[in-house]
């Protein structure tokens, strides 16, 4: 690889000179480095005789983004996990625990999946995502790519993941039924209705006026709120 570089010579003493090896490199001289990046990534040198070249480009770009200690214990879980270290550079380090725990593979396919649509979004997205559990991975399994568009529409809390997989199960602007329920404190029993009424091209005001109408007052006084 270094007789490969347009001058093996200057290629050659880069390497003795700041201890990277061919790999980190290369990648340090893509990414621009600055030397004191150069010096961090000279400490993960010894993973070049363990990880294959991808996976290692990946643990060194997350140790540029996040740091030689992340970046050691990516490279930990993407020698079981090939593919961890990626996912990493877009969703950032917080998912580290999950990819190393049992349902590692499960959440790398996941992050995988939303990747190219919502890793943009990962600063919003990751710590809802972790708060809102297991009820938060089981709405991304069911609905994909909806359903982290309705989290991001609705800026809806974790505690909602739930009540946002039913909403997507109902037609009509899922946002604007979330606003309509949490708002105005709509009963479940009339959630189907509502959806309805949205989905055929009624205003939010007028679902609210056919269900008070109907149930003989305002839906939030006969409940006490949302459940």
């Amino acid at each position: 690889m270094i007789l490969a570089a347009p001058d093996p010579g200057d290629a050659l003493r880069t390497l003795l000179r700041e201890g990277l090896g061919v790999l980190a490199q290369q990648l340090a001289d893509r990414l621009r480095l600055s030397p004191e990046q150069r010096r961090a990534l000279a400490g993960l040198a010894p993973l070049t005789g363990v990880l294959a070249p991808p996976s290692l480009e990946a643990v060194l770009t997350v140790g540029v983004r996040f740091g030689p200690r992340v970046a050691v214990t990516a490279a930990v879980v993407e020698q079981r996990l090939p593919g961890a270290a990626d996912a990493l550079t877009a969703w950032g380090p917080r998912w580290l625990p999950l990819l190393a725990g049992r349902s590692g593979e499960r959440v790398l396919r996941l992050l995988v999946e939303q990747r190219e649509r919502h890793g943009g979004q990962s600063g919003r997205l990751t710590p809802w995502l972790l708060a809102a559990g297991e009820d938060g991975l089981a709405l991304v399994e069911r609905f994909g790519s909806d359903a982290l568009d309705l989290v991001l529409a609705t800026d809806a809390p974790p505690a909602d993941a739930r009540l946002l997989g039913e909403l997507l199960m109902l037609p009509g602007p899922a946002p604007v039924l979330h606003r309509l329920i949490t708002g105005h404190g709509l009963p479940a029993a009339t959630w189907s209705r509502a959806a309805a009424l949205l989905a055929g091209g009624e205003s939010a005001d007028r679902v609210l006026l056919r269900l008070w109408s109907r149930g003989g007052g305002a839906p939030a006084a006969a409940t006490g709120g949302v459940r």
